[in-house]
């Protein structure tokens, strides 16, 4: 960010931030939306991995 806020000015790195922040937040916002439409519940297949990678 240093080299951005060098090269375009401190407000435009900053405005570059908050859209960067904006755009995740929204992103995950549809991709929860996304698990609620499909049915898929994350919290309930977490920690599931180690059962999964084991083979038992």
């Amino acid at each position: 960010m240093m080299v951005v806020a060098r090269f375009l000015g401190k407000r435009p790195a900053a405005l570059n931030m908050v859209v960067i922040s904006l755009c995740t937040l929204g992103a995950g916002t549809l991709l929860d939306r996304f698990h609620l439409k499909i049915g898929v519940s994350t919290t309930a297949t977490m920690g599931t991995a180690k059962e999964l990678l084991s083979g038992t």
